[in-house]
């Protein structure tokens, strides 16, 4: 889970889509903890799938002698931690955001791991004010690494996007862009909400399809991906969409029609 995020926890780097903290993620002072708020809020309103990772220090505090990864204590269990943000998330911001947190082994410390969903439901409005930076009615979003606030013009522009059913995209593959979860989307005509997880998992590809199928009831879709002829250096676009139980069941026709020689 953590491979992904090397070059963050090696080197500090945050990006529009990686936020790092040095401390826990439901923190005692009040002030962390709307700072915590605000940043989900505001990666929940850029349309794209975001992470905070707790317990390891930025770039700047590294320059400033802060331990790179000092780890966060886990006093409660991951679930306690998920529910209790979820809950805090549902007072604090409309509609609700909703996201799902875990802790993993980094080099013998704990590195909490926030996962902010791509949200179908933007804008999203902090619905209540706090005492540091929770303002009532404002719309935080995130640009490059800093929170800001969304412009009247892209509040509207947002309240216009049409909702769409939610689906999780299992990627068994190499990362998805955010070009190739868009034309997904498109082809579906669904909301890619979480990507899970991102990287390459061949190994376990067929064991969590039996999975999925025992607890679904059926296979579910796949995506195959191929080099664009478009471009002139290698680029990967979303080549088709194959339904797995559609395949199944032309095979259960057709069995009938082998011939054992």
């Amino acid at each position: 889970m953590l491979g992904r995020f090397k070059r963050h926890i090696d080197h500090g780097i945050e990006t529009e889509s990686v936020e790092l903290k040095e401390f826990p993620p439901l923190p005692e002072e009040d002030r962390l903890l709307e700072d915590v708020i605000k940043d989900i809020i505001a990666m929940a309103n850029t349309g794209k799938q975001g992470f905070i990772l707790f317990g390891v220090a930025d770039e700047r505090n590294r320059k400033k002698g802060h331990e790179p990864v000092p780890g966060c204590n886990r006093v409660k269990p991951d679930d306690q931690v998920e529910r209790e943000m979820n809950d805090k998330l549902r007072w604090y911001s409309d509609p609700p955001v909703q996201v799902r947190y875990s802790t993993h082994d980094w080099k013998g410390r704990t590195v909490g791991v926030l996962a902010v969903p791509r949200s179908g439901h933007r804008p999203h409005m902090v619905a209540r004010n706090g005492t540091y930076c929770l303002r009532r009615g404002e719309y935080p979003v995130r640009r490059g690494t800093v929170a800001d606030v969304l412009s009247p013009e892209e509040i509207r522009d947002l309240s216009r996007v049409e909702e769409k059913e939610g689906v999780i995209l299992l990627n068994f593959s190499h990362p998805f862009t955010q070009e190739q979860i868009r034309e997904l989307e498109e082809r579906i005509g669904r909301f890619v909400e979480f990507v899970c997880p991102d990287g390459r998992i061949d190994e376990a590809a067929a064991v969590l399809l039996a999975e999925l199928h025992g607890r679904m009831g059926h296979f579910p879709a796949i995506v195959r991906r191929k080099p664009s002829t478009e471009t002139s250096v290698t680029v990967y676009a979303v080549a088709e969409v194959i339904d797995l139980a559609q395949v199944r069941d032309r095979a259960r026709r057709h069995r009938g029609h082998v011939v054992n020689q």
